[in-house]
């Protein structure tokens, strides 16, 4: 094994990171019992890791980890002991473990389409499909619940993280190099599952603490052979046996104490923290929805996506108080416009200042609501979390808020998708918001034409091409060819609602399938989200403008009987389409069974429960017919009872959180380091701008000689203070040249162009390298605490 090596010397594979072996490293490696002892502290630490992530079972696709791991362990092991520079080794280990991690995903993912073939050609072609398709809404920024990327960066992580801890630890005896990103792995992988510490856990810790303390020792060892120094037999193994005991203590420790999860201020610190940079990044999280989360949070995050996911948890914990009239349905909190075939998105928007209406002139309505049949609502909320710091809950289309805030609009000025405040809303935050909500009758509505403004027929028809014909045919086929778009929102309603029960479980889309046309003709069954979707894209096939809203359903047995306020939690979160009617607005429906049918005045029996025939085609297969007095305040219960929320908010559910996240960190981590880095070199090279080349070598080497604790005395000459340093740093009359050429330049004459030579400025240049490198490993060496003799110069 060798000793540790700077980053370019890896690069350049000199002789220089050669080091000085001890006593028990004369024989060739594989015959080492130290060298297998160390081995199997890696192997131990990175299956633990693997373990813990494959454990999790973040998607249904995911191939075995522990076989990347192990190729990965074991081509870092064999490969730090090849006599070759590692500018070659690396990119062709790189190169295996690209192939290794695309032949693991291609064995064990879902194919699209079957039918053509599950060969290795076939499974090739999907991939690349399924993979353009996902760089597609990279590039246009739209929504992706295909994991088979993410398949593929964990299956590659998996074999990355372990090469690079066998090829520090081998390579370069660096300890930290290996355990630190391992670490941060399982660390990120368990903050994401509910409990205590795992056992995985345990056992990364025990082994991390093993091998650095162990190769801390063999550092010891090979500078007492340096010194020649005797070290006592079998020393490896004792250091070994105080380490595991100071482990078990340590980890006892750590399993006792409350998880990061639980130290919400600490968190919700840390969230603010990143929040400038996670915004900036969050967009990416669309492309990881299809990564189940292990904990319910709340299904809507109110952003500017609506993914069509598939299972989702749902949380009994409040999240806010709400003080409403009782004949108030639903609190709407962001509207969405474009489908895009796996969810909905919102297209375009901008803001618009909040007109200056009070809140209590706002409760007696304007001119424009009035003329609409829309009826004014106040509501007062306190937060008890965050939902969305940047979105108001309102009553319908939002009309005043008591705090100061603006209208989210797209196409048009008239046309609202939300209310945005000024300042961010978190937990314990008040508000009172004006919203109206149509009190037109049925009569009305049926009365309405067709005759919509130019914004909306262009926002609120848009279908991708790529919609399949059979969810227009299916509309066409409920609506029994009638043309009022009332009635023809009645039955789709009623259709929706009979035929297509209420279920939380539904299995995920195959990917690149469309997500609507998934729930009408092969899952037949799903919650809001979908029912939602169902309805307003079936709508817009028949050319009545329809669009999705999100927020939460009030329900009479959530009021506290003390304060007369609803308390809401998650389980009350909704989805409905909105259907605009020509002179009336925005209307809401309900086409998801388990909650009653949004109240109108009027009697519309002749609209909707139209009867069918199930011969259709599109409809073939047994009547899913459904009671919804069986679903009675099933919300609460088809989840499988009470979860836990996480504290902090999450602007994404499931992995696609942690990914924004973990983006966010690297991203604020990598700025910092990066200004440090380039500080540091700024101040370091304006000590020696004036410096000819040997005088400022022998200064940088003078620097980094009292940085490595080598004591150097005012008395000696420029000569003698060189061969010292040879001594102590043994590199054998390496900076005895440097020394030289220092005293040439600084007190003799120089030397003629055809005297010194392009050699000599090259032999200078890497004696200099090879001095600095080992002074910088010495330097760096004595930030890790052990017992170590301070050398000093000889007189």
């Amino acid at each position: 094994m060798t000793t540790q090596a700077s980053w370019a010397d890896f690069m350049r594979g000199s002789d220089a990171e050669r080091p000085v072996q001890p006593s028990h490293a004369s024989a060739p490696f594989y015959r080492s019992w130290e060298t297998w002892v160390t081995f199997s502290l890696v192997l131990v630490a990175f299956l633990a890791v693997t373990a813990s992530i494959e454990q999790a079972d973040w998607v249904d696709e995911m191939p075995s980890l522990f076989a990347a791991a192990l190729i990965g362990i074991v081509g870092g092991f064999v490969l730090a002991h090849v006599r070759a520079p590692g500018a070659l080794l690396v990119p062709l280990a790189t190169v295996v473990g690209i192939v290794v991690s695309f032949a693991l995903t291609m064995q064990t993912m879902a194919l699209t389409d079957p039918l053509l073939g599950t060969g290795l050609r076939a499974r090739w072609d999907d991939l690349w499909a399924r993979l353009d398709a996902w760089g597609a809404a990279l590039v246009d920024g739209n929504i992706s619940t295909d994991p088979l990327p993410f398949i593929l960066v964990v299956v590659f992580a998996s074999w990355a993280l372990s090469f690079l801890a066998a090829w520090s630890v081998f390579r370069w005896h660096n300890a930290w190099l290996a355990v630190i990103p391992g670490g941060f792995a399982l660390l990120t992988n368990i903050s994401y599952l509910p409990g205590q510490p795992s056992l995985a856990l345990v056992v990364y810790l025990f082994a991390a603490m093993l091998l650095v303390t162990r190769l801390q020792a063999l550092h010891a060892e090979e500078d007492w052979v340096r010194e020649r120094t005797v070290r006592p037999p079998f020393l490896s193994l004792e250091v070994l046996n105080v380490a595991t005991w100071l482990g078990l203590v340590l980890i006892v420790a750590a399993w006792l104490l409350p998880t990061a999860n639980n130290w919400g201020p600490v968190a919700d610190a840390w969230q603010r923290a990143l929040s400038p940079v996670t915004e900036r990044v969050d967009r990416l999280g669309r492309l990881f929805i299809g990564i189940d989360a292990k904990r319910a949070d709340i299904v809507h995050n109110f952003g500017d996506i609506l993914p069509l996911q598939g299972r989702i948890k749902l949380s009994e914990d409040p999240l806010f108080r709400v003080t409403a009239p009782d004949d108030v349905p639903l609190l709407r909190a962001a509207v969405y416009d474009e489908y895009t075939g796996n969810g909905w998105r919102v297209s375009s928007g901008g803001t618009v200042a909040l007109e200056g209406t009070s809140v209590d002139a706002a409760s007696f309505g304007t001119p424009a609501t009035r003329s609409q049949f829309r009826r004014p609502v106040v509501v007062d909320i306190t937060l008890e979390r965050t939902l969305s710091e940047r979105r108001l809950l309102t009553p319908g289309e939002p009309l005043a808020a008591d705090v100061d805030a603006s209208l989210l609009v797209g196409g048009a000025e008239a046309d609202v998708l939300g209310l945005v405040p000024d300042d961010r809303v978190r937990a314990e935050d008040s508000y009172t918001t004006v919203g109206t909500i149509s009190a037109a009758t049925v009569d009305t509505l049926a009365a309405a034409g067709t005759n919509y403004p130019v914004w909306v027929r262009e926002r609120y028809l848009q279908l991708p091409a790529d919609l399949p014909p059979e969810v227009g045919a299916l509309a066409a086929t409920v609506t029994d060819g009638s043309t009022n778009p009332y009635v023809r929102a009645r039955r789709i309603e009623e259709f929706l609602r009979a035929e297509y029960p209420f279920d939380l479980e539904i299995a995920d889309p195959s990917p690149l399938e469309d997500g609507v046309a998934y729930f009408l003709f092969e899952s037949r069954r799903g919650y809001f989200d979908q029912h939602a979707s169902a309805m307003a894209v079936m709508l817009r096939t028949l050319g009545v403008p329809a669009r999705v809203a999100v927020g939460y359903a009030l329900d009479p047995r959530d009021i506290d009987p003390e304060t007369k306020a609803y308390v809401v939690s998650d389980l009350r979160a909704w989805a409905w389409p909105e259907v605009y009617f020509e002179g009336l607005g925005w209307v809401e429906f309900n086409p998801t069974p388990g909650r009653a049918l949004v109240q109108r005045p009027g009697d519309d029996s002749a609209f909707g429960g139209v009867e069918l025939e199930f011969d259709d085609p599109f409809l073939a297969g047994e009547a899913l017919l459904f009671d919804e007095a069986e679903l009675d305040g099933a919300i609460g219960t088809i989840s499988g009872g009470p979860t836990v929320v996480a504290e902090e908010e999450s602007p994404l559910s499931g992995v696609g959180s942690a990914v924004a996240r973990l983006l966010a960190f690297l991203l604020l981590v990598g700025a910092v380091l990066t200004v440090a880095v380039v500080a540091v070199r700024v101040a370091w090279e304006l000590r020696y701008r004036r410096l000819g080349p040997a005088a400022k070598r022998w200064a940088v080497l003078q620097d980094l000689a009292a940085l490595a604790g080598i004591d150097a005395r005012s008395h000696l000459t420029a000569n003698e203070a060189a061969r010292a340093v040879d001594r102590a740093a043994g590199l054998d009359g390496t900076v005895s040249r440097l020394g030289r050429a220092y005293s040439r330049e600084r007190y003799g004459a120089p030397l003629s162009d055809e005297a010194a030579g392009a050699s000599d400025d090259e032999e200078l240049a890497h004696s200099y390298r090879t001095a600095r490198n080992r002074l910088v490993r010495m330097a760096l060496s004595r930030l890790v605490p052990r017992r170590r003799r301070r050398r000093a110069i000889p007189a």
